[in-house]
């Protein structure tokens, strides 16, 4: 791996006007790989990929509007994001099926409002893709019982346990939380839960560090660490 000469070849390519050049050279320049950050040029590129039709990039786009409209508190790109992300999601992008389900309408950010039907719509799309993060929300929804899918928790379950395989750290704390208490259908198993718990913790969600320094804390079914306990809440409350 050399992102240094990566980004060298993706510019020359984009100079040339190559839509994938384009596309590859805007997320090195925006992310910083191989080099500095060029948030300017390389939304530039950006735009003029997704313009040509590249799915990559309409997805690329419409993430980093929404995420600018979320930093700025600014929602004036909200229109163009969705517009970006409706077509990379039609165009089979499961970051831009992702999106859409589990961001812009099942949060429903700046003015668009929540939207149960197209979240799940989306979100089932990225599923099929495999996509971990919408494996865990819409298999949360399902387990809780939310009026956007009505209570499914077999189905729910095992989405949510795919989540958590690929590495959602999500999904993790939801499953070491249920196992723990032996609530929502899952049989109780403080050992699973413990080891569960500290995985997500250790991945790095709030969730899953909050309840796991609360277990080494008060020695939740494991050997009590007070000082451990107090650096994964701080970690929690950190975030």
């Amino acid at each position: 791996i050399n992102l240094v000469e990566a980004r060298r070849l993706f510019v020359a390519a984009a100079a040339k006007g190559h839509a994938e050049g384009l596309a590859y050279a805007g997320q090195f320049l925006v992310l910083g790989q191989g080099g500095p950050v060029d948030r300017t040029r390389g939304l530039a590129y950006s735009f003029d990929a997704a313009e040509a039709g590249n799915t990559q990039a309409q997805a690329f786009l419409g993430v980093q509007y929404v995420t600018m409209s979320i930093e700025g508190n600014d929602y004036a790109r909200m229109p163009r994001a969705i517009s970006y992300l409706e077509r990379a999601a039609a165009g089979g992008s499961a970051l831009a099926q992702n999106t859409l389900g589990t961001l812009v309408y099942y949060f429903g950010v700046g003015n668009i409002g929540a939207d149960g039907a197209k979240a799940v719509r989306y979100m089932r799309q990225a599923v099929a893709q495999g996509e971990p993060m919408s494996m865990y929300y819409l298999g949360n929804l399902m387990v809780d019982g939310d009026a956007w899918t009505g209570e499914n928790r077999t189905e729910g379950w095992s989405l949510i346990n795919r989540a958590a395989q690929a590495g959602n750290a999500r999904a993790m704390w939801k499953l070491a939380a249920a196992k723990f208490q032996g609530t929502l259908g899952q049989t109780e198993n403080k050992s699973e839960a413990a080891r569960l718990m500290r995985q997500s913790a250790e991945a790095g969600d709030r969730n899953g560090q909050h309840a796991w320094g609360q277990m080494l804390y008060f020695g939740g079914g494991i050997a009590e660490n007070k000082a451990e306990g107090l650096r994964y809440t701080r970690l929690s409350a950190d975030q």
